[in-house]
């Protein structure tokens, strides 16, 4: 009985090998544009449909298949090697960086809500809406449910959130290990700002207490001065920060900012306390 005749399929192995392996995750377009360079250099059957070469993959190089699916977030990768949660998500949207706790526990700072992804992307700039604030449009907003997004996603041990925040040209964004995640300083800012994700204000205090030496204080004011935001922030930043160790006179350009009104640590709590420094219930 003859041998079975060798596709060019099958003698350029090696060469469809490597060129998959020069990513981690591909999206199934990237797999058809591999295809298509093969067909370009005479390395594959010209018959080759993508579905087949698909079914190559998986058969031959045991092509693995990721896959996420729920209301709003449905998507499918694929990859040679082994990938973590992480480079999965990291492959879902572009310009997408991870955020909050993700971003802290990523940089081996802490393991707080480990089971949780959080990644962002930022909206497009946009003229900012002039509010007149007044005491009455932040109590009463205080009083009101907190919102979520919808965009989440269970992935094997791992919930994933996808969030949207304002344009900040991605301040204080830094790159880690091929990664692009949220500094220490803006992670700290995008935890207090949504702070609905987390237990309350002196849990997420107590996960950054240990943090302390890693903050700057700079660099946290620069965060809140480029998101730009409409309530008082800065006085609640300087609150946290005071909460965290750092001394009132470490905080000058925090205590330069206190505004005329009262502001809030979190949304509907059944008793407050009241700091008259920082003009803050907590």
């Amino acid at each position: 009985m003859k041998n079975k005749r060798k596709t060019l399929f099958d003698r350029n192995l090696a060469i469809i090998k490597k060129k998959i392996l020069q990513k981690k995750v591909y999206k199934y377009r990237e797999i058809t544009g591999i295809l298509n360079s093969l067909k370009e250099n005479s390395q594959i059957s010209q018959a080759t449909t993508s579905q087949s070469f698909f079914t190559q993959l998986q058969e031959n190089l045991s092509l693995k298949t990721h896959i996420v699916v729920s209301d709003k977030i449905n998507q499918e990768r694929y990859s040679l090697s082994d990938i973590t949660a992480y480079d999965f998500v990291d492959s879902l949207v572009k310009n997408t960086f991870f955020s909050m706790t993700t971003a802290l526990n990523l940089q081996g700072l802490s393991d707080f809500k480990g089971d949780f992804i959080f990644y962002s992307q930022e909206l497009k700039e946009r003229k900012r809406v002039s509010i007149k604030l007044t005491q009455s449009l932040i109590d009463n907003a205080y009083k009101k449910k907190y919102s979520y997004t919808h965009s989440t996603a269970k992935y094997g041990e791992h919930y994933i959130v996808f969030l949207t925040p304002k344009f900040s040209d991605q301040t204080e964004v830094i790159a880690y290990k091929n990664l692009k995640i949220s500094s220490i300083h803006r992670s700290l800012v995008e935890i207090l700002i949504n702070i609905q994700y987390f237990k309350d204000f002196e849990t997420v205090i107590d996960n950054f207490k240990p943090l302390k030496n890693n903050l700057n204080v700079d660099k946290v004011y620069s965060v809140v001065e480029k998101f730009d935001l409409i309530y008082p922030y800065f006085q609640l930043l300087g609150f946290a920060l005071s909460q965290i160790g750092f001394k009132n006179s470490e905080l000058d350009l925090f205590k330069e900012k206190i505004s005329q009104f009262n502001f809030y640590t979190q949304k509907n709590k059944k008793n407050y306390a009241y700091d008259k420094f920082w003009k803050i219930y907590y």
